[in-house]
């Protein structure tokens, strides 16, 4: 997920005469059995955490 979230950050997107930058939030889960779908909620709440620690960063879920 960090090589993943280096290499977007990395990058440098021509639009027109300039190039701009973008960065990504990884929210993952370590699947380890039971249902697909809560695995990818889970994710998806890690997902919005790291968007509300600051963005451009890996959060790893843990159950409350």
């Amino acid at each position: 997920a960090e090589a993943l979230r280096a290499a977007v950050e990395a990058l440098a997107i021509p639009v027109g005469p300039e190039r701009i930058r973008v960065t990504t939030s990884i929210g993952v889960h370590a699947f380890a059995g039971g249902a697909p779908e809560r695995m990818l909620l889970d994710a998806d709440k890690a997902l919005y955490r790291a968007k509300a620690l600051g963005r451009n960063r890996i959060v790893a879920f843990e159950p409350a």
